[in-house]
């Protein structure tokens, strides 16, 4: 869908373009925000389903995502930070423990 490509086209520009330059502090500096980006952006593709099935109600619900997709990219994606350590670090920390506990 459109969601899809609002939430891929910049970053994507930002990663080739930071891939391509020759300095790896400056691949290391930029490079934590975008691979937070990715993150999000890809747990957000998966629970996208099951967000589906509880907010299809709201209206325009189609229309939340490419905005927090938009406030993700927003000042060379500061807010990423913020949204992994809160809620994707701790999630997947949690699942991590429990996959492992059970082998």
């Amino acid at each position: 869908p459109i969601s899809n490509m609002i939430g891929a086209v910049y970053p994507l520009y930002r990663t080739v373009q930071l891939l391509s330059k020759d300095s790896p502090s400056e691949i290391t500096a930029a490079g934590k925000e975008l691979l937070m980006y990715w993150a999000i952006f890809d747990c957000l593709l998966v629970a996208e389903p099951f967000f589906n099935i509880v907010f299809f109600w709201l209206p325009y619900h189609n229309f939340y995502r490419p905005l927090i997709e938009v406030f993700l990219c927003l000042n060379d994606f500061a807010a990423c930070s913020c949204v992994y350590d809160s809620c994707v670090k701790p999630l997947f920390n949690r699942a991590l423990q429990f996959y492992i506990k059970d082998k």
